[in-house]
């Protein structure tokens, strides 16, 4: 009997709490800016999800150029034996996710939110590394977050 296909209810839709995975490395992003976690994550880390999204949050009064239409690009580095060593930054593959600019291209008050799409979780030894375009995505000096929120579906 065929069934239909359902996410799992888990922490407000997650099947785990969202895991932040990089904070001050986010700090006074700059032109053509990247940043590498300074921990490692596996697959418990993630509650042996198979999917994700990313949630980018960045601090207040900050302006995001919406006419540019620049993304923040997304990495897993893998690590082949447990976490010492790592893919190089910048691996000569696609990202694993984008992060695109918020509909709102600025703030003052609040901060702004950009929600990746859906992504395969790693189950291996990562870090995740980012960067953004020649064009820049600010950031401000403090109370920026990038999170993994895991995901699943069953059937």
């Amino acid at each position: 009997m065929a069934t239909n296909f359902l996410e799992t209810a888990g922490t407000n839709g997650f099947i785990v709490s969202p895991v932040t995975v990089m904070t001050t490395e986010l700090n006074s992003w700059t032109t053509s800016f990247t940043a590498t976690s300074s921990s490692s994550f596996n697959q418990s880390s993630w509650g042996n999800s198979m999917w994700g999204v990313a949630q980018l949050i960045l601090g207040s009064s900050i302006t995001w150029s919406t006419s540019t239409r620049s993304s923040a690009s997304g990495w897993f580095l893998y690590s082949p034996d447990g976490g010492t060593t790592y893919e190089v930054t910048t691996p000569l593959r696609s990202p694993d996710f984008f992060l695109p600019p918020p509909l709102s291209g600025s703030s003052t008050s609040s901060s702004l939110v950009s929600i990746s799409n859906i992504f395969r979780i790693p189950w291996c030894t990562t870090k995740i590394f980012i960067s953004t375009p020649s064009s820049g995505i600010p950031s401000s000096a403090s109370g920026n977050s990038l999170k993994i929120c895991a995901v699943t579906i069953r059937y």
